[in-house]
């Protein structure tokens, strides 16, 4: 397993999908990243675990384009992303979720999912309807089947369940068509079921798709990523296999104190 930070951009290859060169980070005297190099490949699934205060969320939102790095720079499909704001992020491909669901509670299934791709495209500006309106109502209905709600496709957004929310966020994100899908703690406020069910979701994804999360939640971290990175204090400090990390004592040390046998998480 490689410690310290990953692999420098300047050896992307051209499978590269994102690449994070020394980026710094720092609200007036406090420095949430210190130069973190990360480099995910295409088909990538990364998970991005650490305690709280390590720097994951603002690193998740440097990449997202919600915030500018102090120093360094953001690269994506070979595009210098530094200073884009986040609004140009879909046009190359980019999805997001985030903490907090973020739905249109008064709409349908159908419609929040069919709302993701006009907002990708430009139709919400629209003000006559075509068979493009159609072709997004289909595959609306299409998606609410992949993430498991084809029974509730005209369900009230606001009347799901905490669980179903999740889905259904995960299916606005990916009815766009991403190559990059960045999930912001996905398995937050799930119950044990909703988890398994969350869990077999990501694991069921077209292996064609890119995958960063973040989570808190071990046991969907370790069972739904291929690579996983652990950070500490605004920098990188490990990144292996989940297995690697599981039995990593480093990462017991800092993510979960040194007495902790991740192999548990499972369990």
């Amino acid at each position: 397993m490689n410690t310290g930070a990953t692999a420098a951009a300047s050896a992307a290859r051209p499978g590269t999908l994102l690449s994070l060169e020394a980026v710094v980070v720092a609200f007036g005297g406090l420095r949430a990243l210190g130069g973190v190099d990360l480099l995910v490949e295409r088909g990538d699934r990364l998970a991005l675990l650490g305690p709280n205060g390590a720097g994951k969320t603002t690193l998740f939102n440097v990449i997202a384009g919600d915030i500018s790095p102090t120093a360094g720079r953001v690269v994506i499909k070979g595009i210098d992303c530094t200073e884009l704001p986040a609004r140009f992020r879909p046009r190359l491909g980019v999805a997001r979720t985030y903490q907090k669901t973020r739905l249109f509670r008064g709409l349908t299934v159908e419609d929040n999912l069919y709302l993701a791709q006009t907002g990708r495209s430009g139709r919400h500006l629209a003000l006559l309807r075509s068979g493009v309106d159609a072709e997004f109502r289909e595959r609306a209905r299409a998606m609410a089947e992949t993430v498991w709600l084809a029974d509730l496709v005209g369900a009230v957004a606001g009347d799901l369940s905490h669980g179903q929310q999740r889905q259904l966020e995960i299916g606005m994100a990916l009815v766009t068509a991403p190559e990059f899908v960045m999930l912001d703690e996905p398995a937050s406020g799930l119950s044990r079921g909703e988890r398994e069910r969350l869990v077999q979701l990501l694991s069921s994804l077209d292996r064609d798709i890119t995958l960063l999360l973040i989570e808190h939640d071990m046991d969907v971290a370790l069972r739904t990523a291929r690579r996983v990175v652990v950070m500490n204090e605004g920098r990188t400090v490990a990144s292996g296999t989940p297995e690697e990390i599981r039995v990593d004592p480093l990462v017991h040390a800092i993510y979960l104190g040194s007495e902790t046998d991740l192999s548990e998480a499972d369990r």
